[in-house]
């Protein structure tokens, strides 16, 4: 009952991506592996990717735990290759073995309890069509924007935590943003375009890390 994994070049960008998460929370956090899916679910983020591979059958979980990926990155770098991994039986071993053996592992990994949110809890936190607003910001002012912050505070202590966005869609085309702590305050404003504004307010406020704005500024064109 063991199973062989193909590290891919899919399964490591997706697990850079939400590893900029798992080191804020928990060293032991992992990504899961589910059908063709790759998932990952934390307090700060809910990501989910489809896959061309099927990874799992029978509706099975594989989860890869942060260390074990940064175990990985290395080998994965010199041998300029994918590696395989083998969970064992009771999944609580993953052996590591490139094709030479010139490197071998076996590691003992702990148990994770991962909970994905389903369908319906998904949409769940997804804002009414009728209390909503959109608009459309240049992705060199939001960069502009977020090195302000840079500026500022500590990149390691301040990036999880969330900035502070408001914006009143019956006075102007400014949204503004706000983030403190217990040493400064800093106050900017971002111009936004292409207003629809679908709800009977006209304020709207929320928070968002500025790790998120990294994953959203990598996959965004202009």
């Amino acid at each position: 009952n063991t199973v062989d994994l193909e590290i891919t070049p899919e399964i490591m960008d997706f697990a850079e991506t939400a590893i900029k998460f798992m080191s804020i929370s928990n060293e032991t956090n992992s990504i899961a592996l589910k059908d063709n899916k790759l998932e990952y679910a934390d307090r700060l983020s809910v990501i989910e990717k489809s896959c061309s591979t099927v990874f799992t059958k029978n509706g099975e979980t594989l989860n890869l735990h942060k260390f074990v990926i940064d175990f990985l990155k290395p080998i994965i770098h010199e041998l300029k290759s994918m590696v395989t991994i083998t969970y064992s039986g009771s999944r609580s071993f993953i052996r590591v073995k490139n094709d030479d053996e010139s490197i071998r592992a076996v590691i003992s990994v702990p148990e994770v309890s991962f909970s994905f949110p389903s369908e319906d809890e998904f949409n769940s936190i997804i804002p009414e069509e009728s209390d909503q607003a959109s608009v459309s910001i240049k992705k060199q002012d939001m960069e502009t924007a977020v090195e302000k912050f840079d500026g500022i505070f500590n990149p390691s202590e301040y990036r999880w935590k969330p900035i502070n966005f408001t914006f009143d869609s019956s006075k102007d085309d400014i949204m503004n943003m706000a983030y403190s702590d217990y040493s400064a305050e800093v106050n900017t404003s971002i111009h936004v375009n292409n207003v629809v504004n679908l709800s009977k307010g006209s304020v709207f406020s929320f928070q968002l890390p500025a790790l998120v704005f990294d994953g959203i500024l990598d996959v965004t064109q202009e």
